[in-house]
């Protein structure tokens, strides 16, 4: 499956250094489940890992977990380095985990894996990614989906990548300079997605595991942001040229379900169009509930696209 360069990988036999970057903000309710998860890890030795925190400035009780957690195991670490925000600014996501990344940078290691603070780990994690990205150079971001834990169900995201459980090469992070665009404010993971395909590297996920995304899964409130939010975004990609193949995919294959539509006002026959569709849609998912899930919310943020692209005409 992997093109491995053998000389390479006799040469870089020893385990290399991994920084685990975590930003947070007020996360007293799930950030000792995420710490846990990652000392619990005994995949890869802790000697070879620095750990980065950035506190954007916690008011409940996280400041205090990070630090009780520090005290009990930071010293099996190689590195454990921490900073916190004193004032009150808006949150941003992408902001806070630049934070992260520059504090990062100056450990010269030579891979970085972003781990939310509400996400919770399955063993095995960082061996897993790093021998991904070490048996293929090209691979510059690698990502463990995850699932919504709510009242015992799990709720499966198809998300590509996403900077709940990724790992970054330090050569794509150079190319980038260690910064994040920080106008995809709540989205960082699609624009350094998109960005390092457009740099040339592979993005990939890893789904021989899932991870336990532990904040509440509401459905009506998936599917408001991908009407109203995510579209904005998708057609800021658009505009800086960093719209993804698979992204590219996704709208043509929603966009198909508004033509046929439209085609079914004028002749009903059309409507036979609709099976390969939805056999395609059933193809990918490999589920049925899935694929119902997913429908609704690829129509609607198609839709939303629409509306940001005639926005942006009439604004230009």
């Amino acid at each position: 499956m992997f093109n491995i360069d053998h000389a390479t990988e006799a040469k870089n036999d020893a385990p290399p250094t991994v920084s685990i970057i975590i930003p947070f903000r007020n996360r007293e309710k799930t950030l000792s489940k995420t710490l846990e998860s990652i000392y619990a890890d005994y995949s890869y030795d802790k000697e070879k890992i620095a750990l980065v925190f950035f506190d954007d400035h916690s008011t409940d009780s996280s400041s205090r977990i990070l630090k009780e957690f520090i005290v009990q195991h930071g010293p099996l670490y190689s590195q454990v380095i921490q900073r916190r925000k004193d004032d009150a600014s808006e949150e941003s996501i992408a902001r806070a985990r630049n934070e992260c990344l520059s504090l990062a940078k100056e450990t010269a290691v030579n891979y970085v894996i972003s781990i939310d603070s509400d996400v919770e780990i399955p063993r095995g994690t960082i061996a897993d990614l790093v021998g991904l990205l070490r048996k293929d150079n090209k691979i510059g971001m690698a990502s463990i989906p995850y699932a919504y834990v709510e009242a015992g169900k799990k709720y499966a995201s198809e998300v590509d990548i996403n900077m709940g459980c990724t790992i970054m090469s330090r050569e794509f992070l150079d190319q980038v300079n260690w910064t994040i665009d920080d106008r995809f404010t709540n989205v960082d993971d699609l624009w350094l997605g998109a960005k390092a395909e457009k740099l040339g590297f592979k993005v990939v996920r890893l789904d021989n595991k899932r991870a336990n995304h532990l904040k509440e899964f509401v459905y009506g409130d998936h599917l408001k942001n991908r009407f109203l939010l995510l579209p904005r975004y998708h057609y800021l990609l658009i505009r800086e040229g960093l719209i993804t193949r698979r992204l590219k995919r996704t709208y043509i294959y929603y966009s198909a379900y508004l033509a046929l539509s439209a085609i079914c006002l004028l002749n009903s026959f059309a409507l036979i169009l609709f099976i390969p569709l939805f056999g395609l849609g059933l193809w990918h998912y490999r589920s049925i509930s899935k694929f119902l899930l997913a429908l609704p919310v690829g129509i609607t943020m198609t839709i939303g696209l629409i509306a940001n692209i005639l926005k942006g005409f009439v604004a230009d």
